[in-house]
């Protein structure tokens, strides 16, 4: 909700992401910039673009945003059914007793 707020003109709603060309640049932003995560869902480029989804660059490199517009629950639900890989983060810090 927040890109539609600060993007109100373009009327597209956007989830925050981070685009990595292979695994070892997942393994370095599962280090670098999401180790607060515990795990990572690491979807397909070609997937996204194909299920109506656009990547915007935003912020510094490597961050984009995974933008849509119209149905906000019709395209979370088509999300989901990309079947993401899931990784587990070996860089997360973990409380003690998690």
């Amino acid at each position: 909700m927040s890109f539609l707020r600060r993007f109100p003109d373009w009327g597209r709603y956007g989830l925050s992401a981070y685009y990595a060309r292979d695994d070892a640049e997942v393994d370095d932003l599962a280090a670098d910039q999401l180790e607060r995560f515990p795990v990572l869902a690491v979807f397909e480029l070609t997937a996204l673009v194909e299920a109506g989804f656009d990547l915007v660059p935003t912020f510094r490199t490597p961050h984009v945003t995974v933008a849509f517009s119209g149905d906000l629950e019709g395209h979370l639900l088509a999300l989901a059914k990309l079947h993401p890989r899931v990784v587990e983060n070996p860089y997360h810090d973990r409380e003690p007793g998690e």
